[in-house]
């Protein structure tokens, strides 16, 4: 990411791709969650000065479904985190991201900050 000042930040991103083993339909897998939540907690035990990235994809037009999944394990952690996300405008163009670190992260303002600059930056805004 930049801040507004164009330096450059570096964060963590991570991503996955759901792989069928058949033509079965897709359903709920629970376990999902617990190793999302569980690589997020040891992360952040182990990075407490860090963030995470995260954007949700749109190539199978599940990205609205994925941010809505992932705002409500983020809540339900309830562990010292704090989210930011982009806007809801963005959301009605397809695109969906966040930004996570601990609540008491000491470079919590540039991380705000330099998300939302990135999004303007690379003329997001303009989806």
């Amino acid at each position: 990411m930049l801040d507004p000042d164009e330096n450059e930040i570096t964060v963590i991103s991570f991503g996955f791709t759901c792989k069928r083993s058949g033509q079965h339909k897709q359903r709920y897998d629970s376990k999902v969650k617990h190793t999302i939540v569980h690589i997020i907690n040891i992360f952040f035990a182990n990075q407490p000065n860090d963030a995470i990235l995260y954007m949700c994809m749109t190539n199978d037009g599940k990205a609205r479904n994925r941010h809505i999944i992932f705002n409500n394990w983020y809540h339900e952690l309830n562990n010292g985190l704090e989210k930011h996300s982009s806007s809801s405008e963005h959301g009605k163009k397809g695109f969906y991201a966040s930004i996570l670190f601990k609540s008491n992260n000491p470079q919590k303002m540039r991380l705000i900050s330099a998300f939302y600059f990135t999004i303007d930056y690379w003329g997001l805004n303009n989806l």
